[in-house]
């Protein structure tokens, strides 16, 4: 089969520090677990913005652990499993299974760090949802004031970790020129910190800043085991490059250290797509989408990889277009004329 043009897929980056927000996808170029949706992204009650209050909880938490701050990643674990826990019970139709997933994640994560904690956060949503009372856009539901004087409680953080945090905040604004100054000046105090020159590396591939993307990640690929996000990061260089047995290689690495991740998924596919192999990568997009259904990434790609397929399938192509435009990727003028033929 004729190979794919290295523009035609697309594929996201992974969101590695807690606080570099969704979007491993194209605003996303995702995170992952984007809860877009036709809903008013201004009114702060929405179901949708409530999620991404609990996600931002549940990611900055998986962050504290990663850095041994137990005490204040079961805080936060605990904060985000009430927000999931709430939205499932005001909000019972709003993407279940999405809910569920992430409310088994914290309460996992709880059981991990301390054993048994899931259950007192379940009460608490218990007694904060039986009488729901209407709030404006701004204004705090019961129990939220509790949430939010818990994160007081986390105590000052280290010069170093304390300069990461807000390099990874301009990150979360997208305010991805301040980002990367913020992690390159913090790589020349700590030329070997693995979080900032996953963050910076992050920002140089939004900003197309190749040239220094291709030095970060040599930089980190030469530390001592790089882990899954930094092979893949390395692997959406060398895809951008037209490198695509090499991001193949650090692909295979990547998933075999963290198989879960829906954005190897779909960076594999482009992969195998570039050589040919239509089936295998629309498995690929597939399996990245088992793993995170919003990704509005692998959608596009399995539109595009419906036109290339022999015999096209334009019908099934426009469902994946939908989908993709549904939960955030670009409009393609292209695609789109060539779906209107």
């Amino acid at each position: 089969m004729r190979p794919m043009k290295k523009a035609r897929l697309r594929f996201g980056l992974p969101t590695g520090i807690a606080l570099a927000l969704l979007a491993l996808v194209a605003a996303s170029i995702s995170v992952a677990a984007n809860p877009d949706l036709p809903e008013s992204r201004d009114d702060k009650s929405s179901p949708a913005n409530q999620f991404l209050t609990a996600y931002n909880s549940m990611s900055l938490a998986d962050w504290l652990k990663e850095k041994g701050m137990r005490t204040e990643a079961t805080d936060l674990y605990t904060e985000a499993l009430n927000l999931f826990l709430r939205i499932s019970a005001d909000y019972p139709q709003w993407q279940p299974a999405v809910v569920l997933f992430r409310i088994n994640y914290c309460r996992g994560a709880l059981k991990n760090l301390q054993g048994g904690v899931g259950r007192p956060a379940n009460k608490h949503v218990e007694r904060t949802t039986e009488n729901p009372q209407p709030c404006s856009a701004g204004a705090l539901r019961p129990g939220e004031l509790k949430i939010e004087n818990r994160k007081s409680k986390i105590p000052s953080l280290s010069p170093m970790n304390f300069k990461l945090q807000q390099a990874a905040l301009k990150e979360r604004g997208r305010d991805y020129t301040g980002a990367l100054a913020r992690y390159l000046a913090l790589l020349e105090e700590y030329p070997r910190e693995t979080w900032a020159l996953k963050g910076a590396c992050r920002c140089c591939l939004r900003l197309g800043h190749m040239d220094k993307a291709r030095v970060l990640t040599r930089q980190a690929l030469a530390l001592p085991s790089p882990d899954a996000d930094m092979h893949l990061l390395a692997a959406l260089v060398d895809c951008y490059d037209g490198r695509y047995q090499a991001a193949f290689t650090l692909l295979r690495q990547s998933l075999k250290q963290n198989g879960r991740c829906p954005e190897a998924h779909a960076a594999l596919g482009v992969v195998l797509a570039s050589g040919g192999q239509i089936k295998k990568a629309q498995e690929e997009m597939k399996r990245a989408l088992s793993l995170n259904p919003k990704l509005d990434d692998a959608y596009y790609n399995l539109a595009r990889l419906s036109l290339q397929q022999k015999p096209a399938d334009r019908d099934r192509a426009r469902v994946h277009y939908q989908n993709a435009l549904r939960y955030g990727a670009v409009a393609d003028p292209e695609l789109d004329a060539l779906l209107a033929e």
